[in-house]
Order: structure tokens, then C-alpha cells, then sequence
């Protein structure tokens, strides 16, 4: 029969913290890591922001910071979108169905810069 002595605790927690740190070395494998960055006004805008638009948003940066924005096709909800004309270096991507996240990408540094969250206007 085996009978735990003052040491098996301290041994027992060495071994799982290595066994931790190995499944964090995994993931940081697995997935692309990027950063998710926003500019001034983007931060102030959160006090005007309703509560639902402001936890899609933190859903929406995991996603970009797990994955980056090609990890976006794997939820249909964002609808992510290259934008057209005078903001055509920009994307977009959808948290519902009136508000919307304009963000710049930098491949190069692997960072999201979120330019705005705004009301989308439909355009007849």
C-alpha cells in the first residue's frame, strides 16, 4: 500500500505544473497568436455601447487573438469583409445586425488595430 510522505504534495504539484506549462507550449503551437489594439475614441466609445454589443466585441477579439482574421471564416456570424472605395485598406466584421467593427490588419506584426464600432448605415 502506498502512503503519501511530506513530499509527495511538493512532487505532485512540480509534476503537474510541468505537465501546465507543456499543454501552454501546445497551444501557443497550435494556434497564431496576434494582438488586438484600439485606437482612443474606440475605448471611450464602450460607455455608449450597449451591454450585448460590448460582449460580442470581447468574443469577437478572442477569436482574432486566437486565430487571427482568417480564424473569422470559421464563424459565420462575424461575416467578415473586405471594404470597398476610400476605406478599401480595411475590414469589417459584424456583431449584430446594426453594429459593426471596422479594424486595419498588419500582417507583418500580427496586430489588429480596431479603428471604430459603429451603427451600420443602410444605404437604399
Amino acid at each position: 500500500m502506498f502512503k503519501a510522505g511530506p513530499n509527495f504534495a511538493y512532487v505532485f504539484i512540480e509534476v503537474f505544473i510541468e505537465v501546465d506549462f507543456s499543454i501552454l507550449n501546445m497551444i501557443y503551437i497550435k494556434y497564431d497568436i496576434w494582438t488586438v489594439s484600439e485606437v482612443k475614441w474606440v475605448t471611450k466609445s464602450f460607455a455608449k455601447l450597449p451591454r450585448d454589443i460590448l460582449l460580442k466585441y470581447k468574443s469577437w477579439v478572442e477569436v482574432i487573438t486566437i486565430g487571427g482574421p482568417s480564424n473569422l471564416r470559421n464563424y459565420p456570424s462575424f461575416r467578415d469583409e473586405r471594404l470597398k472605395g476610400s476605406l478599401k485598406m480595411c475590414r469589417a466584421s459584424r456583431l449584430n445586425r446594426k453594429y459593426r467593427v471596422l479594424y486595419l490588419e498588419e500582417e507583418e506584426q500580427k496586430e489588429i488595430i480596431v479603428l471604430k464600432i459603429t451603427a451600420h448605415e443602410y444605404k437604399d
